[in-house]
């Protein structure tokens, strides 16, 4: 269960990080300088790597581990599931920040420069978050065993809710302003979509 556990959150932090460097790099490149800010990238380092390792600590041991043959010695903590995951969901990723950030007509969706800028870094935590649902299991039905994890949930739940906090109250401090209903819902679809790309 241990192996497991690190294996997920691996997953889950190398996703996240593949696409916050890429975007740090790509960024100056496509004519956005910043399109994550220091504040907002602390914010982003806490839920990748505190909050997220808190959560996958306290996967539960299934009792379908007890069929699997003992993990050897030498067994590599990276496997091909794994790389396919990190690559597919984390180049994914990136290109949907990217093209979120660059596509007129997406930009066009969204009242003001300071708005959109908001849903971005809506965007790319909550990518982020539902890629959390997607790492925290090998089934097509990323709700699997979910109820047995009752710190995932509430870990995920007060992300979500300090995220919206950030975004509507975070001022000049995360460069927020506050989104309209249309605005937010625009954004979390274009979160979501990670979701079935990873299936």
């Amino acid at each position: 269960t241990i192996f497991k556990s690190i294996r997920k959150f691996i997953i889950f932090q190398l996703t996240v990080n593949l696409c916050a460097l890429s975007i740090s790099i790509i960024g100056p490149f496509i004519g956005v300088d910043t399109p994550v800010t220091v504040i907002q990238m602390l914010w982003i380092n806490m839920v990748m790597d505190t909050l997220a390792a808190l959560a996958f600590a306290f996967e539960p041991p299934l009792k379908e581990y007890m069929y699997e043959k003992p993990k050897k010695k030498d067994e590599k903590i990276m496997n091909s599931y794994m790389v396919s995951e990190i690559l597919i969901t984390g180049f994914y990723t990136t290109i949907l920040c990217v093209l979120f950030l660059k596509v007129p007509f997406i930009k066009n969706l969204f009242l003001s420069n300071e708005s959109f800028m908001t849903a971005f870094f809506g965007l790319f935590i909550f990518a982020g978050l539902f890629n959390s649902f997607s790492a925290h299991t090998s089934r097509i039905n990323i709700l699997a065993h979910i109820l047995k994890n009752k710190m995932f949930i509430v870990i995920m739940a007060f992300i979500v809710i300090v995220q919206i906090m950030l975004m509507y109250y975070g001022g000049e401090m995360f460069r927020t302003v506050p989104l309209t209903l249309k605005e937010f819902l625009i954004m979390i679809l274009f979160a979501i979509s990670v979701v079935p790309v990873d299936i």
